[in-house]
């Protein structure tokens, strides 16, 4: 038995929703910045209203070439205009930023980010020896482990209404609305005094959960 926490939106929400939605016996709750995030690529092929396309304009942007090689010019200053744009009440500072920019630095960076973002539109071919699982998870309607969700009270970037996120988690179901100009980044330390359903760690927050990933139901009992 395994708890699953997700500390941010968009990738990390994406891999800690599918073992709560294929391998439900393998997790013991989920905590998530909005709701599942799961790639369909059936979904994916019909286009939304002109509204969230423009919301998606990075998407479009790298799904070009011309996109990949303004991206791969500028990554930092690509991502500080991200940012930005979907948290737009959060003043952080240089350091703050740039503690996450490092990451940018990495050799592949740039050939994953612009592959991920095309496979998400059918444009580039996924690893095959993952069909099995992708075939599984786009027929996962729904997640039936206990979940809560939170979201910023501020957050630009596109995302799902808690009435929606709902109606794909079927179990116990809690939301958190995070208030204080909060955008599409949850910081940790407003999510640490939110946090603390029944099935977490004895005595855990959001935090020495961090530590229980992985742990099995009895060490988790101990802790």
């Amino acid at each position: 038995m395994y708890a699953f926490l997700t500390l941010s939106a968009t990738s990390a929400t994406r891999f800690m929703s599918k073992p709560g939605a294929s391998w439900p016996e393998r997790v013991r709750g989920l905590v998530s910045v909005s709701c599942d995030l799961i790639g369909n690529l059936k979904a994916n092929a019909k286009s939304d209203p002109a509204a969230a396309e423009f919301a998606w304009w990075y998407q479009s942007y790298l799904c070009t070439d011309r996109g990949r090689d303004g991206y791969a010019a500028d990554p930092v200053g690509f991502n500080r205009f991200t940012w930005q744009q979907a948290s737009p009440r959060w003043k952080f500072d240089d350091a703050v930023y740039l503690r996450s920019a490092q990451a940018f630095g990495n050799p592949d960076h740039v050939a994953v980010v612009v592959h991920n973002y095309r496979w998400r539109v059918g444009l580039v071919q996924e690893e095959t020896r993952f069909d099995a699982i992708e075939a599984r998870l786009a027929t996962a309607s729904t997640i039936a482990v206990p979940p809560i969700t939170m979201e910023g009270d501020a957050n630009s970037a596109p995302h799902p209404a808690p009435a929606v996120c709902k109606s794909k988690l079927t179990g116990k179901y809690q939301h958190r609305q995070l208030e204080g100009a909060i955008g599409h980044t949850c910081r940790r330390k407003l999510m640490k005094p939110l946090l603390k359903p029944s099935w977490m760690c004895r005595n855990c927050t959001a935090l020495p959960l961090l530590r229980c990933i992985g742990r099995s139901s009895s060490d988790r009992a101990k802790a």
